[in-house]
């Protein structure tokens, strides 16, 4: 369910006209990732969650992480946003 503002009369522009930034605070286990960064032909934190996002919202987006983590390496409270 989604709870628009009542101060909110037009809400067909509050969605169309305006780019949200999207901030996320994520907990992985990294065991089976190759860190956090994008590599080619690997499975990584990054681009699973960018696939993930492309299917939830239906079209791409691009991450910024506030930090990285490496190889089989786990996080808590790591910030990740992006616009859409």
């Amino acid at each position: 369910m989604l709870n628009i503002p009542k101060y909110c009369t037009n809400t067909k522009s509050l969605f169309l006209n305006h780019k949200h930034n999207i901030c996320l605070t994520l907990t992985y286990e990294g065991t089976y990732f190759f860190g956090w960064q994008k590599a080619q032909e690997l499975p990584t934190i990054e681009s699973s969650l960018e696939k993930a996002l492309l299917v939830f919202l239906r079209h791409p987006i691009e991450l910024q992480a506030a930090s990285r983590t490496d190889k089989g390496v786990h996080a808590r409270g790591q910030v990740v946003n992006f616009f859409t």
